[in-house]
């Protein structure tokens, strides 16, 4: 598991962490491992016998068996997912893949967040921006920006490239609750009529918190869903994991139509937007980690071509 503190990160005896790095082709979230070779027996030859010979009587011609050739079976490493599985180095890919579900429902490994500018200082802004450029890369689309005469930039990963306009103003707003920097934001940036272009949260807290209004994400609403449903206990693979998370359910509104998102699915919104939440979960009360108690990250987005 892993764990964003004081913008740095820790590896807490959970699972793999990811460095916050520059962009780069390298994956972000492990691939599976194939292991074993086929393995062949060598052939087995039997001599001929032979014995006394009569008139008649042939002796019996060697026996040959073919060679036998054994393969073991092919076992690959689960992909694991955590808050920091999300770093800003390049990876292989937005969406990687489908993998069934367990007690609460489906699984679906994305990866979905927003960093402004690798991170800021904690606080609360508001700027007025103008778009200067939408730069799509591997993984990550970068969105510069001119903030009442700042330079910021926007770090964003979606299942599918975010459809952002090129130019044009724009408000973007920002919270970054704590006391230390760190990646750890809600994000909003709208346009100047309104209209959203993009949501997101990485952080521990959740709208109607302290420090973050509960309708800080106007005109989108969200809402935690009661009584979270227990996730399937982590396989330990020589690690020691706490116990399963509890998998919440985030409910958005937005023009009068309410969409329910689990922990690691997606759904469609008005206005061609997509919810994917790619994490949504809390610790049971009873258990004592050594991660945040409970940890959002999801993205609101338009995707591009949709």
């Amino acid at each position: 598991m892993r764990r964003v503190v004081g913008g740095l990160v820790m590896l807490v005896g959970c699972g793999p962490a990811v460095a916050l790095e520059e962009e780069s082709n390298s994956g972000s979230t492990g691939q599976a491992q194939t292991t074993g070779s086929p393995s062949t027996s060598p052939g087995v030859t039997s001599d001929t016998t032979s014995g006394p010979t009569t008139a008649g009587v042939t002796t019996t011609p060697p026996v040959t068996t073919s060679p036998v050739t054994t393969t073991p079976p092919v076992t690959t490493s689960p992909v694991t997912s955590g808050p920091l599985d999300t770093g800003i180095g390049e990876s292989s890919g937005g969406s990687e893949s489908s993998s069934g579900g367990d007690a609460c429902g489906p699984i679906e490994m994305f990866e979905a967040s927003i960093w402004v500018n690798n991170g800021v200082a904690p606080g609360t802004y508001s700027w007025s921006c103008t778009i200067t450029g939408v730069d799509y890369k591997t993984v990550t689309t970068e969105v510069g920006l001119s903030c009442e005469g700042l330079t910021q930039s926007l770090a964003i990963r979606t299942p599918e490239l975010p459809d952002v306009p090129t130019t044009g103003d724009v408000i973007l707003d920002v919270i970054v609750p704590g006391d230390a920097f760190s990646v750890d934001a809600v994000v909003k940036l709208t346009s100047t009529s309104g209209a959203l272009l993009l949501a997101s949260a990485h952080t521990g807290v959740f709208p109607g918190d302290e420090g973050v209004p509960a309708d800080f994400f106007a005109p989108l609403s969200t809402n935690l869903l009661p009584n979270p449903c227990q996730g399937e206990p982590r396989q330990g693979g020589g690690f020691i994991f706490c116990e399963a998370e509890l998998r919440e359910t985030i409910r958005f509104g937005l023009d009068g139509v309410s969409v329910d998102v689990l922990d690691k699915n997606r759904e469609a919104l008005p206005q061609g937007l997509e919810a994917a939440v790619e994490i949504a979960e809390r610790q049971p009360p009873e258990q004592e980690c050594a991660y945040p108690d409970r940890w959002y990250q999801w993205v609101v987005y338009r995707p591009l071509g949709g």
